[in-house]
């Protein structure tokens, strides 16, 4: 008719297409989001390699220059921080306010020899005025009978066990003394899911390890390990 004019109308999305696309979208961004805690641990991981190591390398620098024969009276690893420190912090020097910070750990390997053993365990605290400690406990290591690439330690005191921890052996399953230690990965009470290799520390015995905790915190501080061989000046 003169006048008037048609226009003709697009078809509309059904119902049924809507919750199918909505589904699809749901799954698709229930994959992306689980993609990120991943990825979130992974980053962790390696700023905590980046920087424990630079730490670690820091505090051999340190024992190094300033450690002497005599002030490694054990033939064990000790609890006790070594005075390379200011005022014998556990900080690196000079700055006993960081929240970063090292224990580092030593003994001689064979008397009246110029070869010791140095463990330097580098942390960041995880929470505001904690107060990160290097504990001496007594564990039993064994092979996990449900995962043949990991260990297990069933310690006899569980306090101060924490998800994230190192165990520091003082010798490896042959009497080496290179310093073994696994990472804790999940506890059981007093049992210790480690990630170490089924031939990385001792199977035999009930024996010393060392692990690194924070009272008020949930995971520990420790971010990485560095063990080595080395002579020290007299």
């Amino acid at each position: 008719m003169p006048g008037f004019t048609t226009t003709r109308c697009r078809p509309a999305f059904t119902l049924a297409e809507l919750l199918i696309a909505l589904g699809v979208l749901a799954t698709g961004m229930s994959m992306v989001a689980a993609v990120f805690p991943a990825a979130l641990t992974e980053t962790q991981r390696s700023v905590n390699d980046v920087i424990g190591e630079s730490i670690c390398e820091n505090a051999l620098t340190l024992a190094r220059v300033r450690l002497r024969q005599t002030d490694v009276p054990s033939r064990w690893l000790t609890n006790q921080t070594a005075a390379i420190g200011h005022d014998n912090a556990t900080y690196p020097v000079g700055d006993s306010d960081s929240d970063f910070g090292f224990f580092l750990t030593a003994r001689y390997v064979t008397a009246d020899v110029n070869d010791y053993h140095l463990v330097v365990v580098a942390y960041r605290r995880q929470t505001e005025g904690g107060n990160p400690r290097l504990v001496r406990k007594r564990a039993t290591m064994s092979n996990d009978p449900d995962n043949e690439d990991r260990m297990v330690a069933v310690f006899e005191d569980a306090t101060d066990l924490q998800v994230g921890s190192p165990v520091i052996a003082r010798s490896g399953p042959d009497g080496d003394d290179v310093g073994h230690y696994g990472w804790i990965v999940r506890l059981d009470g007093a049992t210790a899911y480690l990630d170490a290799a089924h031939d990385t520390l001792p199977t035999d015995n009930e024996r010393s390890v060392y692990v690194v905790a924070e009272a008020t915190a949930t995971r520990s501080p420790a971010m990485y390990v560095h063990s080595t061989r080395t002579s020290l000046p007299e």
